[in-house]
């Protein structure tokens, strides 16, 4: 006997986590290969039966301390199952011991336990399917998906609530990657395409362009991460959360960072991705202000005074996504920078912006050309992007001569808008977005008859209004 008898709730959480540091050790991939290992099979038979009660006496390192003192290698077996192994976790009494509080500083709830194999654990303890599936949403939520059936979460519950059995967390996450009834995020279903990058960045979720970006790495410069968090410090620079840039830079830094990172790993372990652009603005003489200054004269003039090519044209494919335009042709772009970026010519960006929509290389969106009727409306409303609805909702503003009825401060009204009518939320009709845009932002005298007119030749001319510098 190794100790007095604990409590019913104390020896059930510890044998529940003894349960799971076992499973780390037998019942995963490494284990299955380690179980190959004679010494191994050893220290499972010997843990069973003498459960490293030695060290009770001579802790082991990570254990409370032991009433002669700390175990020190000896060469012997034993020291290598219980200390080396650490296999002393998968004894219960043992766990009760080194954590007598366990049960208090875990009450095991589904929405407040941590989200890994000993948050599980303490989950099963309850044998509630309630505090289980609360408890799968947060993790799924982590993750950036989420349950589209609950009746199929329901029925997968008493399984591994622990109301009709536990199993291993790393299952679990298996079954919950690959269940039909989760939806995995838009960041692991746009396409790996600028589309596709534009459309993630701008619901400004760090957690769907991970995944976006993660895709990147595997199927596009196949390439990997042993550690994800490497990518922490990069994404807001790409999710929109900071600022947006581009499919191309997003693989070039991603490439760079991988390639950095592993080389430093030969001569030191780093846990950060060394080429990564959050790096880069620490540790650069040059710093990335083309990424994040504001799409303002001000912030124009600020990335003019560097003198840099580079982060002029960051600062440009910014300003045109925001007005839902594209650049098509990378190369008219590197020798149109130039003068803006001070290397040849500084001006304003009015400048820019004009040059910009009149350029042959540049791309404009779908709301910038679809007309106004309902087929229209709904052409934009299907790509699901909020840049495209703003620049349409825009045009429509102008058509309607109200244009002037909405100053820049009033953007952000506009802007809440947008995502209930883009898709993204929810869509409606085109009827109900002007008669929304009409209340909200006034009636003109001359707004009912001025949709009366051939409102594909008025494009053009909606251009100007549009496109004041923002």
């Amino acid at each position: 006997m190794l100790l007095d008898a604990p409590s019913a709730a104390s020896h059930s959480l510890v044998e529940a986590l003894a349960r799971v540091a076992k499973t780390a050790v037998w019942d995963t991939a490494e284990g299955a290969e380690m179980a190959m290992d004679e010494k191994l099979l050893a220290c499972q038979t010997y843990v069973e039966t003498a459960r490293c009660s030695w060290t009770m006496a001579y802790s082991c390192n990570g254990q409370a301390l032991g009433s002669k003192g700390t175990a020190l290698s000896d060469g012997t077996g034993v020291f290598d199952c219980c200390c080396t192994r650490g296999l002393w976790k998968t004894v219960p009494e043992l766990l009760l011991i080194t954590f007598p509080n366990m049960v208090a500083a875990h009450p095991g709830s589904g929405n407040e336990t941590t989200l890994d194999a000993d948050g599980y654990a303490t989950v099963t303890i309850l044998k509630d399917d309630e505090e289980f599936k609360d408890f799968v949403r947060r993790v799924l939520a982590a993750e950036g998906r989420e349950v589209v059936d609950n009746s199929f979460l329901s029925g997968l519950a008493p399984y591994y609530s622990g109301k009709r059995a536990v199993q291993s967390f790393p299952h679990l996450l298996d079954e919950l990657h690959s269940a039909p009834w989760i939806y995995h995020g838009l960041g692991r279903n746009v396409s790996l395409t600028q589309d596709g990058y534009e459309e993630v960045a701008e619901h400004k979720d760090d957690v769907q362009m991970k995944a976006f970006a993660l895709r990147v790495l595997s199927d596009v410069l196949h390439m990997g991460l042993q550690d994800e968090h490497q990518l922490d410090g990069l994404i807001p620079y790409f999710s929109g959360n900071i600022s947006v840039q581009d499919l191309e830079t997003l693989k070039s830094e991603l490439q760079q960072g991988v390639e950095a990172s592993e080389q430093v790993a030969v001569e030191a372990p780093a846990p950060v991705v060394q080429r990564a652009l959050a790096a880069s603005l620490i540790a650069s003489q040059e710093p990335a202000i083309g990424s994040n200054a504001p799409l303002t004269e001000e912030g124009y003039q600020a990335v003019a005074k560097l003198k840099s090519d580079k982060e002029m044209k960051k600062f440009a494919k910014r300003f045109l996504h925001s007005q839902g335009r594209s650049c098509k042709d990378e190369a008219s772009l590197n020798g149109f920078v130039a003068f803006f970026s001070g290397n040849k010519a500084v001006q304003t960006l009015d400048a820019m912006q004009k040059n910009l929509a009149i350029a042959a290389w540049v791309g404009h969106g779908i709301g910038r050309k679809a007309p106004f009727s309902d087929k229209g409306y709904q052409e934009v409303a299907t790509t699901r992007r909020d840049v495209q609805m703003m620049a349409y909702a825009k045009r429509l503003l102008a058509q309607l001569h109200l244009a002037s009825s909405v100053p820049k401060a009033d953007d952000a009204q506009l802007a809440k808008m947008i995502p209930f009518f883009s898709g993204r939320k929810s869509s409606q009709d085109f009827s109900t977005l002007q008669d929304e845009l009409m209340a909200t932002f006034g009636k003109h005298d001359d707004a009912e008859s001025a949709l009366d007119d051939d409102v594909d030749a008025d494009i053009a001319d909606d251009e100007e209004l549009f496109d004041a510098p923002v």
